[in-house]
């Protein structure tokens, strides 16, 4: 295919590549067993812990079972414990932050692609990157 034919169909394969990927994002979001080890009852304790605290927590007697709190990534804790109390669905916390997490993904998906729009207008890497 030429590149500017690809270049008509281009917004269409960026939908379906997303499409494809976000179907498969959330499939394995919610049907992947909750609380697998050793990762998954650690990284949600510690979005419970900051859903919990205005801001940052502070290590104490009650997180010591997941480790220091405060040697941690604290932005995407501290976002995904603040999400936790949007949950008004009739879902697990778990489910929902796995959602969330799913969600933004895809959305730094799309915008790795703007970003290396930005860098090249060859159709053909813009659609491999993705």
């Amino acid at each position: 295919m030429e590149n500017d034919s690809l270049r008509r169909f281009e917004p269409w394969l960026v939908v379906v590549c997303l499409a494809y990927f976000a179907y498969r994002l959330l499939g394995n979001a919610l049907s992947i067993a909750p609380f697998l080890p050793p990762d998954e009852s650690t990284r949600f304790g510690i979005c419970e812990v900051f859903s919990r605290v205005w801001f940052l927590p502070e290590n104490s007697e009650n997180t010591w079972h997941l480790g220091l709190v405060t040697h941690i990534p604290a932005l995407y804790y501290f976002l995904c414990g603040k999400l936790l109390h949007l949950n008004v669905f009739p879902i697990s916390d778990l489910s929902f932050l796995r959602i969330c997490n799913a969600l933004l993904s895809i959305s730094m998906v799309y915008l790795a692609y703007r970003w290396i729009s930005t860098f090249t207008q060859d159709v053909c890497i813009r659609l491999l990157f993705l």
